[in-house]
């Protein structure tokens, strides 16, 4: 028997799929990219790739973030 997660509904959000962007560089160091993906609520989904112990500077955010 297996199990399968219930999905969560969709249907209060409000979620964009963003076009087919390219990637950018991301932080300072030219040792990593984003690329993205699409907007949820206000928030930006972005894929983020990174080399192997990547560290970014210090800084700050205005909003939350999630990964």
């Amino acid at each position: 028997m297996s199990f399968t997660p219930p999905i969560p509904p969709l249907y209060n959000w409000d979620v964009r799929r963003a076009p087919d962007l390219d990637w950018i560089p991301w932080g300072t160091q030219n040792k990593a990219r984003a690329k993205v993906l699409g907007e949820v609520d206000g928030y930006t989904v972005a894929l983020i790739q990174a080399e192997a112990c990547y560290q970014t500077s210090a800084h700050d955010h205005a909003f939350p973030e999630f990964f």
